[in-house]
């Protein structure tokens, strides 16, 4: 990974990967990134964490994309009801031995998806 510059930033670039890295690795919103780096005395807006995102994004969301493990050629599928929209919809995913997401599919009804290939 591309190593940020800190020479046009106002913060040094460990904070901004750590920020970049909560956002994307925990799923952690803007303004909880700015909550928990406040409790650590680093005072950053959540408009800029949002900003960081989007600039480096990419960088962290592919590194993090390449240091996981390739999913092996074991997988079930999973089915599960939920609501969209007031209705009622299937969601069918296609799990491997270590619980990775590897495809999913959302039908209205259960009967389709008996046709449908789901990885």
């Amino acid at each position: 990974m591309k190593p940020i510059s800190g020479t046009c930033h106002r913060f040094p670039a460990d904070v901004i990967r750590q920020t970049v890295w909560l956002y994307f690795r925990l799923m952690l919103s803007f303004r909880n990134i700015e909550d928990h780096m406040a409790e650590r005395g680093i005072n950053v807006c959540y408009e800029t964490v949002g900003w960081w995102t989007r600039e480096f994004g990419r960088m962290f969301a592919d590194n993090l994309r390449k240091s996981r493990a390739a999913p092996n050629s074991h997988w079930h599928p999973d089915e599960m009801v939920v609501q969209i929209g007031k209705k009622r919809m299937f969601l069918w995913r296609a799990l491997d031995d270590e619980g990775e997401v590897l495809d999913m599919l959302v039908q209205k009804t259960a009967e389709q998806a008996g046709g449908a290939e789901i990885a």
